[in-house]
This record gives C-alpha cells, structure tokens and sequence, in this order.
C-alpha cells in the first residue's frame, strides 16, 4: 500500500474496468477521428481525387501524389501496394480519378492511403505516344501549379475535363 491506502492491483483493476467505456466515450465524442495510445487523432478522408503520379518506396509500398477538390495537391503512402496480392492492384493509375479513403495526422506531411477503387480510368491515354507525352504534360503542369492543402476546385475541375476530353479522343 502507498500513501492513499490503494494498492497498484486495485488501481490496475479500477483501469482496466473501465477501458472500454473510454474507447466508447471516445469514438463517440470524435466522430470521424479514429486513434489509439499508439497511434492517436487521425482524420479520415474520403473522396473521388485524381491521381498525378505514383513513385516507388521501399519494397513494398509506393507513395501516391493526388489533386483534391476540397484540399489541393496531397501526397500519401499506400501501405503493401507493390505486393502480388495487393488491394491496389491495377488502380494506381496516373491521370485515373478514383474513389479513396486516406487518414491524416497533423504536422505529417504523408497521408496513409486505405483504399482505392477506380471511376474512371486512364488507359485510353496510355495506348499510344501521343496519349502519354500529353497525358505526362499535363501531369507536370498540374504538379507545378496545385498548392498542398489548397483548395482548388477550377484546377480540379480543369483537369477532370481535360482527362475526359482526351479519352474520348478530342484533339
């Protein structure tokens, strides 16, 4: 016993009680924040982005640069997306618009990518030369020009429409 007559199996057993209803209470109170001791107040995101550019990282994962509408130009890791049995598999696609959740954490300059599924591909613009050298122009101007965590729906928009245009052949 120390000075307050409770001895530390009592305390870790008052703790231990009462853990779930402090994840509960939590969870409740944060809404769409997700964390934990380890990994706390992550934001989640979800939204239909366009990916400008996927580059190798490590073995086993690649970090994927995107445009938002509502936040500007974000980059993020997707965790395992060059292993044989990836949930990326295929939908990394430079120029594709995708549906994607990420997380984010405040003063991290990567966001944890979780999921990604395609709407609507690129693969018309990558069948010939001309579709690639105008597809990666215009994947250098909207890398150069897109603010981080800027919102910039006309850029956004600007590109949607010019992917679109491009893919239906419009010269």
């Amino acid at each position: 016993e120390r000075g307050h007559g409770i001895d530390d199996e009592a305390a870790s057993a008052v703790l231990a009680s009462q853990a779930g209803s402090v994840t509960n209470l939590g969870q409740t109170l944060l809404g769409r924040f997700v964390g934990n001791a380890y990994e706390p107040l992550l934001e989640q995101y979800i939204g239909q982005p366009v990916i400008l550019d996927v580059a190798d990282l490590h073995d086993r994962d690649r970090i994927v640069t995107f445009l938002t509408r509502e936040q500007g130009k974000k980059k993020g890791v997707a965790q395992g997306a060059k292993t044989k049995h990836s949930r990326f598999q295929g939908q990394l696609q430079p120029l594709a618009k995708v549906e994607a959740t990420w997380f984010e954490k405040e003063g991290r300059d990567l966001r944890r990518i979780s999921s990604v599924g395609l709407v609507g591909p690129a693969h018309r613009l990558q069948e010939d030369l001309d579709g690639i050298l105008t597809g990666s122009y215009l994947v250098d101007h909207i890398l150069e020009f897109a603010q981080e965590n800027e919102a910039s729906d006309l850029l956004y928009r600007l590109l949607d429409s010019t992917i679109e245009a491009l893919i239906e052949g419009v010269d």
